[in-house]
């Protein structure tokens, strides 16, 4: 197939598609957007998305072994978590949870309509 039919065949199924949506959902296009029901590098979405999600963990304070003591310190407090025993950490969200997330919300709005 030349470059040109393939490329009317992709624009008048897009069209198609689009008809489809709007019949189905009353016309009412004003709140849908198209997204690929998988997210993959190839398509973007990796690219686009890691590192824009991050999460918070707590983490033992690697001084004073989590129990927040410091025995040289004056007042007994470990000095690098102030006596807390551990500190939080900002860490981005693994490439598979975001799409495991993206995953359900695709099969989620799939079977609501």
């Amino acid at each position: 197939m030349m470059e040109q039919e393939h490329n009317s065949l992709v624009k008048s199924i897009g069209q198609f598609y689009i008809v489809l949506l709007r019949m189905t959902n009353g016309g009412d296009m004003t709140d849908k957007i198209l997204l690929p029901t998988e997210l993959t590098a190839e398509n973007g979405a990796k690219a686009a998305l890691i590192g824009e999600f991050v999460e918070e963990i707590n983490v033992d304070c690697a001084e004073c072994g989590g129990d927040g003591e410091d025995p040289m310190a004056e007042d007994l407090r470990c000095w690098a978590c102030d006596g807390a025993g551990m500190y939080v950490r900002s860490v981005d969200v693994s490439w598979t949870t975001i799409k495991a997330i993206y995953a359900a919300a695709v099969e989620h709005f799939k079977n609501a309509t």
